[in-house]
């Protein structure tokens, strides 16, 4: 597990977290972390590289 992936993860968490117990943080300290999570995002994984092309089929033989 790569630590790009467990970072997004845990700001995942930390968003749905916060979101959930608003009692427990004041609302302004509250949105500046959603803000500064937000700014600071996680930027989204690169795709995945197209597969290689089947190679091409043999000739047929020649029949002579």
């Amino acid at each position: 597990m790569n630590i790009q992936s467990a970072f997004s993860w845990l700001s995942m968490f930390g968003l749905v977290y916060f979101s959930l117990s608003p009692n427990f943080f004041p609302t302004k300290f509250q949105r500046r972390i959603k803000y500064s999570i937000k700014v600071s995002g996680v930027p989204p994984p690169p795709p995945p590289p197209p597969p290689p092309p089947p190679p091409p089929p043999p000739p047929p033989p020649s029949q002579k």
